[in-house]
């Protein structure tokens, strides 16, 4: 009998579907715990990444849906906003070691598993620029490490102390969600282009 929280939690980026696949692929269908994947996705598109992976393998493999519960042989495929509750994870258990540690490391996961995507994204709205896109890209998240350093470095100097930097990360990983939320509303509302 599995235990009540039981689960295999997978993290995946750009370029992780070969590996998802052959993980999900030696998996049989009677796995007495759910598969969780956290996926780097682009909302503003349809994805295929259930079927692709489903044909591997004899487990169940769906997307997300809100207030859904995972069940045992079956995956589950998030699309991750979780830097934002990973961060404030690290602003509560910041005075425990072994658990900010893996939290730390699943915040590299997530945090920096993006940049792959944003910098396809910008390559991609860039058209005949795609070097610049790439450039501007990179220069923006160099300049946004310098700046989130520089005010989480006051932070760590306040009352907050050691969850300073963690509770400056949790208000700028929020932050994100803005644009996100306007490129994908933008992307939904730009029709369809015509068959040529």
């Amino acid at each position: 009998m599995p235990l009540a929280w039981a689960a295999v939690l997978v993290a995946s980026s750009a370029g992780g579907i070969k590996g998802l696949g052959t993980l999900l692929g030696g998996q049989p269908a009677t796995l007495p715990v759910p598969v969780l994947v956290a996926q780097h996705l682009n909302r503003a598109r349809e994805t295929r990444i259930a079927a692709i992976l489903e044909a591997s393998t004899a487990l169940t493999v769906k997307p997300a849906e809100d207030g859904e519960h995972p069940q045992a042989g079956a995956t589950t495929i998030m699309a991750p906003a979780v830097t934002t509750l990973v961060l404030l994870a690290i602003c509560l258990l910041a005075g425990h070691p072994a658990p900010t540690i893996v939290l730390v490391a699943l915040l590299g996961l997530f945090g920096l598993g993006a940049n792959p995507v944003l910098i396809a994204l910008a390559v991609r709205f860039a058209a005949s620029a795609p070097t610049l896109g790439s450039a501007l890209t990179v220069s923006a998240f160099n300049l946004g490490t310098a700046i989130g350093s520089w005010v989480a470095g006051f932070a760590l100097e306040s009352p907050l102390g050691a969850t300073g930097p963690a509770a400056v990360g949790t208000v700028i990983a929020a932050l994100t969600l803005i644009p996100t939320i306007t490129i994908a509303l933008i992307q939904r509302r730009r029709p369809a282009p015509s068959p040529a």
